[in-house]
């Protein structure tokens, strides 16, 4: 697995030719399983992405994100200590000019990089109304930060 400095680097040359196209929400999950009004105590989270080249401009990438609330700091990995579970898959497509100059690890490292900050926004304010829609204390995702 590259180090978050090295994808950072390959990525950088296709950051500076590139330009947002689109950002959609692809696919959503939501599961709630708490009684009476109880808010969970732990709160953990995770991301995803896979990049592809759709044409001789064009990189799509699918930012995958999860949330699961649960009152243990470290509970079962399947979903049954979870009292809420929110996922979403943001697509982001991009224009980028001369495409084809970049490799495929460019591209992928671009993907993992720049996909998720740029879906990270959208991602946070999904958590927050899903949450409030969901009828618990919303919770506000920190700042996107690599590395950590």
């Amino acid at each position: 697995m590259k180090s978050v400095k090295s994808k950072v680097g390959l990525a950088q040359d296709i950051a500076a030719r590139v330009e947002i196209v689109e950002v959609k929400l692809v696919e959503t999950h939501v599961t709630q399983k708490l009684v009476g009004d109880r808010n969970p105590k732990f709160i953990g989270y995770g991301q995803q992405c896979a990049t592809a080249r759709l044409a001789d401009d064009v990189i799509e990438v699918h930012a995958k994100f999860m949330l699961r609330a649960t009152d243990q700091e470290y509970p079962p990995p399947d979903e049954a200590g979870s009292q809420a579970i929110i996922q979403a898959t943001f697509s982001l497509k991009y224009k980028v000019e001369n495409l084809s100059s970049f490799s495929d690890a460019q591209v992928n490292a671009f993907g993992d990089v720049n996909g998720i900050y740029n879906a990270w926004p959208f991602w946070r304010e999904y958590v927050y109304s899903t949450l409030a829609r969901m009828g618990l204390k919303p919770f506000t995702m920190p700042v996107c930060r690599f590395g950590e």
